[in-house]
């Protein structure tokens, strides 16, 4: 008679069930807290494509009216961009629930934004120099 802390494998056709029933218990799990994932993101997360688009539209219609020209037009996407993720960063800070956010989205918008800024001006021959202070 084995002991009760010693295990012996059997073929019982039980166990399968089991682990089918423990397989099919972790699905319903995951799924589950997927959906609470997804109940929980910001409302606000569809606002940043909707900006881009915004920005889009303005930036061509700037092109359009010859206010812009082809090299200056990645400039300005750029500089948007970061204008997009600074505002973005803004209205999370300042709903309490997402303030942990503001950050994130802060950090690259400064970035896109300076170096969008810096090409647009014309300080493209000394960004390295910029890089550099940045690191220091």
């Amino acid at each position: 008679m084995p002991d009760e802390n010693e295990t012996e494998k059997t073929e019982n056709p039980n166990e399968d069930k089991e682990v089918y029933r423990t397989r099919r218990e972790l699905r319903r799990l995951r799924r589950e807290l997927k959906r609470q994932r997804k109940a929980q993101r910001p409302p606000t997360r569809y606002m940043f494509w909707g900006l881009v688009l915004i920005l889009w539209a303005i930036l061509l219609f700037l092109y359009l009216q010859h206010h812009l020209t082809g090299d200056d037009l990645w400039k300005a996407i750029i500089t948007g961009l970061g204008a997009v993720f600074i505002l973005q960063s803004v209205i999370y800070f300042f709903n309490p629930s997402y303030r942990s956010l503001a950050i994130g989205r802060l950090i690259p918008g400064v970035i896109l934004l300076f170096i969008g800024l810096g090409f647009l001006f014309g300080l493209n021959a000394w960004w390295p120099a910029a890089l550099i202070v940045a690191g220091i």
